[in-house]
């Protein structure tokens, strides 16, 4: 099902703070064959507040994707670049 489908539950699986985080993760749900949409409290190009989790931006897919969508997304949490530790560069 898509999410236009009337039958479609849309569920919550990241939660970001800027509209172009939001855009990055949603393009590679889409390029792994999972369709998403994001929402938000406030429209950010009228009201740029970072306050009290009204910048927070939620991206959604449905509920038969979520489960997918949430291991894709683990998979790729962001790791230190190869070649440094936690003391800093080489």
């Amino acid at each position: 099902m898509g999410l236009n489908h009337p039958e479609s539950s849309l569920v919550a699986v990241h939660v970001c703070y800027s509209d172009a985080e939001a855009y990055i993760v949603i393009a590679f749900l889409k390029a792994n064959e999972i369709d998403a949409v994001s929402t938000s409290k406030l429209d950010h190009s009228v009201f740029p507040i970072t306050a009290d989790g009204l910048a927070e931006v939620h991206v959604l897919v449905t509920e038969e994707s979520a489960e997918a969508a949430r291991s894709l997304l683990a998979q790729c949490k962001l790791q230190e670049p190869a070649g440094e530790d936690e003391g800093g560069r080489e």
